[in-house]
């Protein structure tokens, strides 16, 4: 397989380098901090001049010596309209390192297929129409551990480079290229590739040490980069600049819910082959390879949507157009699923009856076909009650108490409330947290039905209790700050997969009313932040190919720029119960 990073490796680190390496062995604890920002945007400033006066100095004149504070090696990229068409890196401790890694990438981008083709007069001033990044490096400090999976369990993904040596020989990742690749959460991957890079086997650690001096290396390093060819440079973030409490609160909020409101409509599409132009909704969105895929999303993630779409058209703080957009797109949604069985404990079977759920009792205006869909699958649903694995009984419970019994008598509380029972018999503290959004949901649907919450309540509450103390602060990883560690090991790879949670907390939350402590509120908020840090903003846009389109969407992790469709319809519906 080709390595994915070769056009970004070197084969040697200078001498000074090895030598500070070495030394980098005997302390366990060293760790070379980021170049200052300062320097790196005098250096990032040159080098735009450069491009724009469409000429770089001689590697021997004295302009091309650019002096840089603790930078031990530079990434340089190119872009056009957010393509990449030009990169290099090196490490070096001269000073003409920066004017070298320029003159590379601006070469392999006058090769460019586009760039090649233009006439003569726009390829001449193509070097003013790239966008320019340049990352900076420090010391690499080395990785301890047996074998791999010890060594990489302290990286950060999308924050620490990554290298390899062996004996002299070097071969290493800029963590910005592969935040920008997608492949930045893989890291005994990318390990394993640069091991191939220096000729040696995909082996761990012990058996690479057998064959030869080997060792695996993390730095940090400064990115920045700017939007457009003309707009002032900025420092690049894996996930974009830090946002605070404050971007959650109040009409920020509102904002918030009606971008990811208005992005997940983005999604929906119609074709010229569907029948009455029924619209088809677009699955996942990979701004780096500029595609959804899959093409249409699956039944799972439709089902989820229209739930969103539902709780959103009856959560009145958000836009009027938006909403009434998003009540007329769930329940064709719905209708787009593969019919409902009711032996059968599928997942889009509950989030579907949910959605119709809150289409049907829609305050302004109920959802007529949401009626008949509920009054259609409901009885045959309560007639089989809970049905398969624990966790998938304790979802499908959820959906059960959602329907409303004014719609559908057979949903009796007497009912609901055998199978609340039959389910909480066999629930322990392991099976709560991973499920207290369906839990949470289960209450909150108890409580509209009876206006008091049930005995449950109290080890809902508790298990929200343990969840707080996993809460990341501003010690963490600022862009981390709200998310919840769900591995403790693993308190640095906190991505989307904790809004389930979040949406659970928030529910459990707003359901204590007045009695909610303040550190439950102030857990929920944190959360919200979190949320709006995987954001995707226009900054942020212009350093991947499809960017543009993935303006308002949510990231998978702040490391991955992959935006899963689940992730929007789950944070809409946190950000529909935080304005609730």
């Amino acid at each position: 397989m080709t390595n994915p990073f070769a056009a970004h490796q070197e084969p040697r680190f200078s001498r000074t380098l090895s030598v500070l390496l070495v030394l980098g062995l005997l302390v366990s604890s060293l760790h070379a901090e980021a170049p200052d920002q300062e320097s790196a945007m005098q250096g990032w400033t040159t080098g735009r001049t450069w491009l724009d006066q469409n000429q770089l100095p001689d590697l021997d004149s004295p302009a091309a010596v650019v002096p840089m504070n603790d930078v031990e090696g530079v990434s340089v990229v190119l872009r056009l309209n957010g393509r990449t068409v030009g990169s290099a890196s090196e490490f070096s401790d001269d000073d003409q390192l920066l004017r070298r890694v320029l003159g590379r990438a601006f070469a392999r981008a006058l090769g460019d297929r586009t760039i090649g083709n233009l006439p003569d007069e726009l390829r001449n001033e193509a070097a003013s129409r790239l966008t320019l990044e340049i990352e900076y490096a420090a010391a690499p400090v080395p990785l301890l551990g047996n074998d791999l999976s010890a060594a990489v369990t302290r990286v950060r993904p999308g924050l620490d480079g990554l290298a390899v040596r062996r004996n002299n020989d070097w071969s290493y990742t800029f963590p910005g290229r592969a935040v920008a690749t997608g492949t930045a959460d893989s890291a005994t991957s990318n390990i394993l590739r640069m091991v191939a890079d220096l000729g040696l086997p995909p082996r761990d650690l012990p058996a690479l040490r057998e064959l030869d001096r080997v060792g695996v290396y993390r730095f940090d390093t400064t990115r920045i980069a700017q939007s457009t060819p003309s707009t002032a440079p900025f420092v690049a973030n894996r996930s974009g600049a830090t946002v605070s409490r404050d971007d959650v609160r109040g009409d920020r909020l509102v904002e918030f819910g009606d971008s990811i409101l208005k992005h997940l409509l983005a999604h929906l599409t119609t074709t010229e082959q569907q029948e009455k132009g029924a619209p088809i909704l677009l699955g996942d969105f990979d701004p780096v390879a500029d595609r959804y895929q899959p093409i249409e999303a699956p039944p799972l993630e439709r089902a989820l949507t229209a739930w969103a779409f539902a709780t959103a058209a009856g959560t009145p703080a958000l836009d009027p157009a938006l909403r009434e957009h998003a009540r007329a797109a769930a329940m064709p949604l719905l209708k787009s699923l593969p019919p409902i069985q009711a032996n059968t404990p599928l997942i889009s079977t509950d989030l579907a009856i949910i959605a119709a759920s809150r289409l049907a009792t829609l305050p302004e205006e109920p959802d007529a076909e949401a009626v008949t869909f509920l009054q259609t699958h409901a009885a045959e649903l309560l007639k089989a009650g809970p049905i398969g694995t624990l966790a998938e009984q304790i979802r499908r419970v959820a959906a059960l108490a959602s329907i409303p019994i004014a719609i559908v008598p057979t949903a009796d509380h007497a009912k609901i409330s055998r199978f609340i029972e039959r389910v909480w018999n066999d629930v322990d503290g392991n099976t709560v947290i991973p499920s207290l959004d369906w839990f949470a949901v289960a209450e909150q649907a108890w409580m509209e039905r009876t206006g008091e919450t049930s005995l449950r309540m109290q080890t809902l509450l508790d298990a929200r209790s343990a969840l707080l103390t996993r809460q990341l602060d501003q010690r963490s990883d600022a862009d981390l700050e709200g998310g919840i560690a769900l591995q403790l090991a693993a308190r640095h790879r906190v991505d989307a997969r904790i809004l389930r949670t979040a949406l659970g907390m928030a529910i459990l939350t707003n359901l204590q009313g007045n009695e909610a402590p303040e550190n439950a509120s102030s857990a929920v908020e944190g959360m919200l932040r979190f949320a709006r840090q995987l954001q995707v903003r226009p900054d942020d846009a212009s350093l991947f190919r499809g960017g543009h389109r993935g303006i308002g969407g949510l990231r998978q992790a702040p490391w991955s720029p992959n935006q899963p469709l689940a992730a929007e319809s789950t944070a809409l519906l946190l950000v529909c119960e935080a304005l609730d």
